[in-house]
């Protein structure tokens, strides 16, 4: 399985009013692709919708600074 297939596949089963277990299983894929534009703004992305938007803010500003393009990148700015 790709990391977009993993990420993506994390994603499909997330529960939007319980977010730590997406929270739980993108930290080892942080920890394995800590460079990784979209693994950053995922995780940035699960803690900003588990109402941790600090924590997210950090994420993000990673994700930009390693390159984050295309739709996440608007999306990073919304």
């Amino acid at each position: 399985m790709t990391l977009d297939e993993e990420l993506d596949r994390i994603f499909t089963v997330r529960d939007r009013n319980d977010m730590q277990p997406t929270i739980d299983a993108l930290l080892p894929i942080l920890a394995e692709h800590p460079a990784d534009a979209r693994v950053l703004y995922e995780v940035g992305g699960a803690y900003d919708t588990a109402g941790q938007e600090q924590t997210a803010q950090s994420f993000y500003e990673q994700a930009l600074h390693a390159g984050l393009s295309g739709d996440m990148l608007r999306r990073c700015y919304v």
